[in-house]
C-alpha cells in the first residue's frame, strides 16, 4: 500500500480510537463491487446506470408499468441475494465491535452489511429484503408498514409475468412494491429509511468517512454540507474518487475498500490494545 495512504489511514485510525470518537461511515455501491454487484454509475461492465435506472427507478415508472418494474427488480434482487459480504463489509462490522459509537449509513439495498454482522445500521435507501403495499391506507404500507421479503409471493409472477400475477398484499390485495427509495421519492416518506437516526448520528459526530460512493445522491450532499458546517473532518475511500468543488474538502484515500478497511481495522485494534494496557502498566509502576 502506498506510504501516503498508510499515513492517512493512521491519522484516521488515531481519530477513531479516542474515547470520545463518534464516527459516521456512509457506504455506496462501490463497497459491494468486490462482492460481484455492479455499481449504478461505475465504468465497469454491467454498471446498472447504463440501463437508464433514473427512469426505471421511479414511482412514476412503477405506476405506469408495474410488470416491467418488477421484472427489472427481481432480476436485480436475485443478483444481490447471490452475493456475499467481502472484506470491506466484514471489516466495518468488526470496527463496530471496537467502536460502539460508530453509526453506519448505507445507500445500498443489498443487505450485505447485515450479513457481515453490522448492528448500528441505517439502510437509508431501503432494502431488497423487504417489500410493502402500494395502498397508502394499508398497515403494510408507508409511512410505517413493511413486510419481510417472501419469495412465495412471486411464484406465479416469475412463471408468467402479468398484471394478474403481480405480488399482492395479503391484507388488502393491492399490488406490492419494493421497499426501496425511488428517485422521485423522499427520505422522509417511510420511517424505516431511518432519516431520524441519520440526523441523530450527525448531532454529535466527530469524523465522517465515505466508502465507495459517487457523491451523486442527496444523503452524501447533505452529509458533506453538515460536516462542513460542524467542521468535521471527512474522508473518502474510493479507487476513483469524484473530483468536484463539492468534494474538494475531502481527504482522499484512493484505493479499494476491501483493501483499505481491513488495514484500518488492524490499526484501530492496535491502538485500542495499546490504550487498554496503559492503565495496567501505570498501576504496576505506581505499586
Amino acid at each position: 500500500m502506498d506510504k501516503s495512504i498508510q499515513a492517512t489511514l493512521h491519522q484516521l485510525a488515531t481519530t477513531l480510537s479516542v474515547p470520545e470518537a463518534r464516527p459516521v461511515f456512509i457506504t455506496g455501491a462501490g463497497i459491494s463491487l468486490a462482492s460481484g454487484i455492479p455499481t449504478f454509475r461505475g465504468s465497469e461492465p454491467g454498471a446498472v446506470w447504463a440501463k437508464n435506472v433514473t427512469e426505471l427507478g421511479t414511482r412514476r415508472f412503477f405506476k405506469t408499468n408495474p410488470v416491467a418494474a418488477w421484472k427489472f427488480y427481481l432480476h436485480r434482487f436475485d443478483t444481490v441475494r447471490a452475493a456475499e459480504p467481502n472484506a470491506a463489509h466484514i471489516a466495518l462490522a468488526e470496527l463496530e465491535v471496537h467502536l460502539p459509537a460508530l453509526t453506519l449509513i448505507t445507500q445500498n439495498v443489498d443487505g450485505l452489511h447485515i450479513d457481515a454482522g453490522s448492528k448500528n445500521l441505517v439502510e437509508i435507501h431501503g432494502s431488497s429484503r423487504r417489500m410493502r403495499c402500494t395502498r397508502r391506507e394499508c398497515v403494510n404500507s408507508a409511512p410505517l408498514g413493511v413486510m419481510k421479503w417472501d419469495d412465495s409471493y412471486f411464484a406465479a409472477f416469475r412463471s408468467a409475468p402479468s398484471m394478474e400475477t403481480l405480488p399482492r398484499c395479503p391484507l388488502c390485495r393491492k399490488p406490492m412494491r419494493p421497499h426501496i427509495l425511488w428517485f422521485d421519492e423522499y427520505y422522509a416518506s417511510h420511517e424505516d429509511y431511518g432519516l431520524k437516526r441519520l440526523h441523530q448520528a450527525w448531532y454529535d459526530w466527530t469524523v465522517l468517512v465515505f466508502v465507495g460512493t459517487s457523491h451523486s445522491v442527496g444523503v452524501t450532499e447533505q452529509a458533506l454540507e453538515a460536516a462542513g458546517h460542524d467542521r468535521i473532518t471527512a474522508y473518502n475511500i474510493d479507487p476513483n474518487p469524484t473530483q468536484s468543488d463539492d468534494t474538494s474538502s475531502l481527504i482522499q484515500v484512493t484505493a479499494n475498500a476491501e483493501v483499505v478497511l481491513p488495514s484500518l481495522l488492524r490499526l484501530v485494534q492496535q491502538l485500542k490494545s495499546t490504550q487498554s494496557r496503559q492503565p495496567r502498566d501505570q498501576n504496576i509502576e505506581t505499586n
